[in-house]
């Protein structure tokens, strides 16, 4: 994960247990929970801050999910891609709509 970056978790499913994302509250704390949210809500964290993850779904449900992920312009710099190169795993968006790689 990019320095910066802030993920965004949307199920579109309902999700619980086995079937959601686990997450820690904080760095280092390893209180490890599910989420567990409405369909269409979203869980706004700092995944480049904490540890999270899935397990394999136990579950009679099926998980349906999108994420997404935003750096905001102020904290935007070619350093946050040494990773993640732009254009490959990352795209710059803008009003104007996506950046053409380069």
């Amino acid at each position: 994960h990019a320095r910066g970056e802030v993920n965004y978790w949307v199920p579109v499913t309902r999700v619980f247990g086995s079937n959601s994302l686990y997450a820690e509250s904080r760095r280092g704390l390893g209180d490890f929970r599910a989420f567990e949210i409405e369909p269409g809500r979203a869980v706004r964290f700092f995944g480049n801050q904490v540890w999270h993850y899935t397990v394999p779904n136990e579950t009679d449900s099926t998980r349906v999910s999108f994420d997404f992920r935003v750096i905001r312009e102020e904290e935007w710099s070619p350093a946050s891609f040494s990773t993640f190169k732009l254009g490959m795993y990352y795209s710059v968006m803008t009003p104007s709509g996506v950046l053409p790689k380069s």
